[in-house]
């Protein structure tokens, strides 16, 4: 069975005014899901990996280049990463909000999400992973 989790958005840099948003795809048969995201910054870069950060558990994925272009007066990289679904599971389970870090050659840029955005997208996305996890 093919699951997918619409594209959810939150984390951001405020001092860079750098946003990004993401969707999961997850086929029952394997163990891991695609993190598809697309990062928006006023800078030229080049990611090459993610990480994911809460209180109790980091992990990271290499990435591969969907697409990189120009929208407005940003740039918009588009990125897939394959993530366990273990993993996911416990990043979404953490009622602390979490950070995302996106290293790039440049540098690496910090992404953070407010409280109650964080508790609405962990509680919709826990409840998916739960529908998952009794239907497989």
């Amino acid at each position: 069975m093919l699951y997918f989790i619409f594209p959810q958005t939150g984390f951001k840099n405020n001092e860079l005014k750098s946003t990004f948003k993401f969707d999961i795809t997850y086929l029952t048969a394997n163990d891991s899901a695609f993190l598809n995201f697309s990062y928006f910054d006023k800078l030229n870069r080049t990611i090459d990996s993610v990480a994911f950060i809460s209180a109790n558990h980091k992990f990271s994925s290499g990435v591969k280049k969907l697409f990189i272009e120009t929208k407005g007066q940003k740039w918009h990289y588009r990125y897939s990463s394959k993530i366990l679904f273990a993993d996911l599971n416990l990043f979404f389970n953490q009622a602390d909000k979490p950070k995302i870090i996106i290293y790039t050659r440049e540098g690496s840029v910090e992404l953070n999400i407010n409280s109650n955005n964080w508790k609405r997208q962990s509680d919709i996305t826990n409840k998916i992973n739960t529908l998952i996890k009794y239907n497989h």
